[in-house]
């Protein structure tokens, strides 16, 4: 084949490549996979506080910092063409408001790590097998289903799939080059690999075995400089796991004991072959993987017996646990394409490896259309949030139930929360109150929600159960709404009980079925939260799980109002001090509480009821100057708040001893329409108290004509 041919097959391969991927990626409204923001936005975002430290580090960090760089560039275009933000308000925009634009530019970073991994495998098989094999490998890799369904999401998976081939590629040079540089070369690829993700570590046996199986000793300085390359490249992409090692340590041993642990399978090496690896290939391409494994062996191709250590090297660091996503394969993937061209290879004819090539892309071809198109599909999740933000209103507490990863995307207090917190813990308090009005002039005119049975709010590792439906947390949060969601993930199931129990109490308002999804079987990777079937998509046209809105009458919707970003961070604070107090394990948790409370009060919002909620939050902690504080601003900004009245007529008289100062509070409370029996009990007290009796016979009258089968008013009947 003439060089000028095998580019142009090769760039129309790629541009294949990066249509597959794009094609849902970037093109349809985005439904996150629960991995898409926090390491691929808001951790790359934090680096533009100057703190290089990731204080994260499920992943190494050559990634984050390489997605930094990318946000940066677009800050400095933005700031060249008259955006005229700074650093910070860029940060915070993207951060709090508009989260997904920046995920679109991470996952165009993976389709382009991925379309440059199709011709990288195409000019590492090319070097083994010739040009004709080499397009043969890059079409294997162009329509893998798995590489096609993960390389178009923002995650490290594509990018580690290239560093890792790149390391391979690099490890096969060593067999007829054996200069300084090479070897310095293959340290540098490996480094890089392993400064994305942990297992790539293991690549360094590739370069090894390639050392040998060129008849070289182990001794060789050669062979250590490059190790030492790949510890150094290691280090300078990821200095803080040496520089904060104790965060490193913790985070890893996590990460270490999460793997081990997994999430129902037994035996992850034979699932890896079996489900991930059968998927991608298909069983043809499994066959002629085979065949390409045994011609290395039988004819001693030592290239491809390079190939091989590495695709066993890096198949064993993610099988060793239980944990099986099919992403962990996509650095396995490249390798795999370029055995099963090297099983081609064993048929002479070319017309028959052409016909050959042909079958062996249809049944893949097949699924990565289907897997395309489906991302191009808008989610049953966009949906159920447009029908929300239209006709709930906002500050409606909702409980969702079925799992976390199948949640509406709704802007939620909880959600803003964690965001909230990763943005103080790099920024600062200080820089948030100094870009307030920035993120007040720019906050989408979108309503925010109370979403209930979130983990790490209420929901822990003790009671998971509770997310699949519970009648207790409806009534403790007095939820308007119920949302259910099922699918046959696990990661979408719903209690039967509680269902039945709902359609009872409740009235469903809407429902979103996936269009196809009753109708087929499709085959999901059973680990991942990712609505987006492998093979057997029968004719489902959706993604997303099947979706339940219902309403229960008997609780309040919400004030049907769209706060501003003063009103929306207070009431986050507010949140914030809530989970604090509710997971408090000693004082030092209720300072923190405190201090938390103390930054709502300083945003200065201008609505009252969320100062009633701080005075509350201040109230549980036994703060009861705190609660004042606040009571007292909510009445300033609405003097004819009843909660607030009621509240600091309460505190005066029964906590801060001083029943006088409560009366005027509990006239106030009762003309705003807080004429509760607490409050015409209380304020007859209050007059005892200051020896007005006449005043005191007064309220008890009120009482008993108001509340006559109450039991303080039998008690007056009793006394008097």
């Amino acid at each position: 084949m003439p060089r000028r041919t095998w580019l142009v097959g090769l760039a129309s391969l790629a541009a294949l490549a990066a249509g597959l991927r794009l094609w849902g990626s970037v093109s349809a409204p985005i439904v996150r996979h629960p991995d898409e923001f926090r390491f691929p936005v808001i951790i790359p975002l934090q680096l533009l506080s100057g703190d290089f430290n990731p204080h994260d580090f499920a992943y190494p960090t050559l990634h984050p910092y390489l997605l930094g760089l990318v946000y940066s560039l677009c800050f400095v275009v933005q700031k060249l063409f008259g955006a005229g933000w700074s650093r910070v308000e860029f940060a915070a925009y993207y951060i709090f408001w508009d989260s997904n634009a920046l995920v679109f530019w991470a996952r165009a970073m993976s389709v382009a790590f991925a379309t440059a991994t199709v011709i990288w495998v195409g000019a590492l098989a090319r070097r083994l097998y010739g040009p004709e094999l080499g397009i043969a490998a890059a079409a294997l890799l162009t329509v893998n289903v798995i590489h096609v369904r993960q390389a178009a999401l923002a995650s490290v998976d594509a990018a580690l799939a290239f560093w890792c081939l790149g390391a391979v590629w690099a490890a096969v040079r060593l067999l007829e080059r054996e200069g300084m540089r090479d070897y310095v070369l293959a340290g540098l690829l490996v480094g890089l690999a392993a400064g994305t993700k942990y297992p790539a570590a293991v690549l360094g046996g590739a370069v090894a075995a390639a050392h040998l199986l060129a008849g070289r000793s182990l001794g060789d300085w050669r062979l250590w400089l490059s190790g030492a390359t790949a510890a150094l490249t290691f280090v300078a992409t990821s200095p803080y796991i040496v520089l904060d090692y104790e965060t490193f340590l913790q985070h890893f041993l996590f990460e270490v004991g999460h793997a081990s642990r997994g999430r129902g399978v037994e035996d992850a090496a034979w699932y890896q072959v079996f489900f991930n690896l059968r998927h991608g290939l298909g069983p043809l391409g499994i066959l002629l993987l085979l065949a390409g494994l045994g011609r290395a062996l039988y004819h001693r191709e030592r290239a491809a017996l390079v190939v091989a250590a590495a695709f066993l090297l890096f198949y064993g660091s993610i099988s060793w646990g239980k944990l099986t996503f099919a992403r962990y394969t996509l650095p396995l993937l490249p390798l795999l394409a370029v055995l099963a061209a090297g099983g081609l290879g064993l048929v002479r004819h070319r017309v028959g490896q052409r016909i050959l090539l042909a079958l062996l892309v249809a049944y893949p071809l097949y699924g990565s259309v289907r897997v395309a198109h489906l991302m191009g599909r808008e989610d049953t999740r966009l949906a159920a949030q447009r029908y929300i933000e239209e006709h709930v209103p906002a500050g409606t507490v909702c409980c969702n139930f079925g799992g976390w990863a199948g949640d509406v995307q709704l802007r939620t207090f909880e959600d803003q929360l964690w965001r909230l917190e990763r943005f103080e813990s790099s920024f600062g308090y200080r820089a948030l109150t100094e870009v307030m009005d920035f993120l007040a002039a720019s906050n989408p005119a979108r309503p925010f929600y109370f979403f209930v049975a979130r983990p790490g709010l209420v929901i822990s590792r003790a009671n998971r159960e509770i997310e699949r439906g519970t009648w207790e947390l409806v009534a403790e949060r007095s939820c308007a709404y119920v949302l259910l969601h099922r699918h046959p993930l696990a990661y979408s199931q719903v209690d039967a009980a509680f269902a039945a129990a709902l359609a009872e109490r409740g009235e469903r308002v809407r429902v979103w079925r996936p269009e196809g999804l009753a109708e087929s079987a499709p085959l999901y990777d059973t680990e991942d939260a990712y609505y987006l079937p492998l093979a057997d998509f029968g004719p489902l046209r959706q993604p997303g799980p099947e979706i339940e809105l219902w309403r229960l009458a008997e609780y309040p919707e919400g004030a049907a109002n769209v706060w501003g970003a003063r009103e929306i961070f207070a009431r986050t604070y507010a949140v914030w001090a809530h989970v604090v107090e509710y997971n408090r394990e000693n004082n030092r948790d209720r300072d923190n509480a405190r201090v938390l409370l103390y930054k709502a009060l300083a945003l200065e919002a201008g609505d009252p009821q969320i100062y009633g909620v701080i005075g509350n939050r201040y109230y549980n902690l036994q703060d009861f100057d705190g609660a004042l504080v606040a009571w007292t601003k909510a009445i300033e900004l609405n003097p004819t708040f009843g909660p607030a009245l009621h509240n600091v007529a309460l505190l005066y008289q029964y906590h801060l001893d001083d029943p006088k100062a409560a009366i005027p509070y509990w006239h106030r409370a009762i003309d705003a329409g807080e004429d509760t029996v607490e409050a015409l009990s209380s304020l007859a007290e209050a007059y005892i108290f200051i020896g007005n009796q006449p005043q005191a016979s007064r309220w008890r009258t009120q009482l008993l004509e108001r509340y006559p089968d109450s039991p303080e008013a039998q008690e007056i009947r009793e006394r008097f």
